[in-house]
């Protein structure tokens, strides 16, 4: 397990200091959560929702893009209901949007209600931000890579505005 530190200077006066290691893929986000659910189990529910080729299945079931995961309520309604699930997750597919149930586990639950969540995508990782919701914890961002192989998290403690801790991680790319 490699450990990493790195200096990052900012407007010439605040200096953070960032702590970053591989871990294990226990320590996700829910995105990356719900891409690894997607891509092994999900996919072929979903596609039964919206009548999807069964020969192209397989090629498009990486093509899905988590934009936002919110909190279930009635307003937002899923591709099939759920009355246990945890979360609805909107994503794009197709330049589509829907929103699909999910249930995380107890520990990632925490994590949700715990943090605030900001997914991007490169085309090598899935960089995933999350932000202390109490402004006084540790922050950070996580970088998995496609093949869910490597994951890295990067933590940053800062009493910097939760829009500056954003700006700061998601500058941060790997190499």
């Amino acid at each position: 397990m490699a450990s990493l530190l790195v200096f990052v200077r900012v407007k010439r006066i605040h200096y953070f200091i960032l702590r970053a290691k591989d871990v294990s893929l226990e320590n996700l986000s829910p995105a990356v959560d719900f891409y690894i659910g997607f891509k092994t189990i999900h996919f072929e529910k979903f596609f039964d929702q919206i009548y999807f080729d069964k020969k192209l299945r397989y090629a498009y079931r990486d093509s899905v893009f988590v934009t936002n995961i919110h909190e279930p309520n009635e307003r937002i309604q899923g591709i099939y209901p759920c009355k246990n699930c945890d979360v609805m997750v909107e994503f794009t597919f197709l330049s589509n949007t829907y929103f699909m149930p999910y249930t995380f586990s107890d520990e990632l639950e925490e994590k949700f209600n715990t943090f605030v969540y900001h997914e991007k995508r490169t085309p090598n990782y899935f960089h995933s931000i999350f932000i202390n919701k109490s402004d006084k914890g540790i922050s950070g961002c996580q970088f998995t890579s496609k093949a869910f192989s490597v994951n890295t998290h990067i933590y940053l403690k800062s009493n910097r505005s939760p829009q500056a801790i954003q700006h700061i991680l998601f500058g941060i790319t790997p190499i």
